[in-house]
């Protein structure tokens, strides 16, 4: 019991062995155990899906570059007692206001505000086969 028969043939060992049973090993790959190791382990798979953790620590680097206004104008006028408004936002009905002065403001032309930047995905996220170069035999494990 516990012997292992490697063979091309497709036929059960028990007719070519009498008196013997066999189970067969599909889909997997012989491991020679290490020092004392136990036998008759299982593990690994026929794919894997490489997850972020996996990948190499590398930071991917983001060119730097800064947000700027358009230089602008904007219109101002001095009410008649003297206070600075928006040209268009003082209530001007009823006769209360009174513009002059009028005269332009520059704005803009320099760093204004934040970016978001961002990258591409590495990669698609595909399994990829890990099988190693085989050649298929039947394997059985004798069982009595």
């Amino acid at each position: 019991m516990g012997d292992i028969y490697i063979t091309t043939n497709s036929s059960n060992p028990s007719a070519k062995y009498l008196g013997t049973t066999w189970q067969k090993i599909e889909g997997r790959f012989l491991l020679g155990t290490t020092g004392e190791g136990a036998s008759k382990q299982t593990g690994g798979s026929m794919s894997k899906t490489i997850q972020q953790g996996h990948l190499p620590n590398v930071k991917l680097r983001v060119d730097t570059f800064s947000l700027t206004m358009q230089p602008h104008k904007h219109k101002i006028s001095r009410d008649y007692s003297g206070s600075l408004s928006m040209a268009g936002f003082a209530d001007n009905s009823g006769g209360k206001f009174g513009w002059t002065d009028a005269y332009i403001q520059e704005a803009g032309g320099g760093n204004t505000g934040t970016a978001s930047p961002w990258t591409s995905a590495l990669g698609s996220g595909w399994g990829f086969d890990i099988t190693p170069s085989y050649y298929t035999v039947h394997t059985w494990l004798r069982t009595s």
